[in-house]
């Protein structure tokens, strides 16, 4: 019998749950951009990415991969807009990980949720001109250890862990036009 893999079933089950009578298109509703998102306040956003990692870097440069080292993430992600007043929208989400390892021809793999993740986006700037936009906006956000990192006691390797463990902070400024 032919097995189906974790991150297919996450996916094909978004597709089922997800609205079907909202189309859009333009820029990617998780780029951080000034310019406000179609629909950014309301509804069940996600997508797919994929991310391969086999180069090995050493105080900047690329070195030799002799191990044949190679890191593989697939990741939905599930997030939550919420518009509280015009020009802030809070976020939250919880991305599903499938990580692969390999290391010399060994292969290991684990699935699951990875850190809780929270993003608020408040506008400071926005001009809007038949000629174009500008626009000014800040990010400030923080992921909180909820994905595993540990199984039966002992901890996973570093590659193969759903979340990291730890709390992390960002922030940064966004000007669009």
């Amino acid at each position: 019998m032919r097995r189906i893999s974790t991150p297919l079933l996450g996916g094909l089950a978004l597709l089922i749950v997800a609205p079907l009578r909202v189309l859009s298109q333009g820029m990617p509703f998780h780029t951080p951009t000034a310019l406000p998102i179609a629909l950014a306040e309301g509804g069940i956003r996600s997508f797919y990415q994929r991310l391969v990692m086999g180069s090995v870097v050493r105080n900047g440069r690329e070195v030799a991969n002799p191990q044949g080292l190679r890191v593989a993430v697939d990741a939905v992600p599930l997030m939550l807009p919420y518009g509280l007043r015009r020009g802030t929208v809070v976020t939250a989400g919880i991305p599903y990980v499938h990580r692969t390892f390999e290391d010399g021809g060994r292969t290991q793999s684990n699935s699951g949720f990875g850190d809780l993740f929270v993003v608020i986006k408040q506008e400071l700037i926005a001009n809007d001109f038949i000629a174009g936009n500008r626009r000014l906006a800040l990010f400030a956000g923080a992921t909180f250890p909820t994905g595993e990192t540990k199984t039966g006691g002992t901890r996973l390797p570093v590659p193969l862990r759903p979340g990291l463990g730890t709390v992390n902070l960002q922030g940064q400024a966004v000007f669009s036009y």
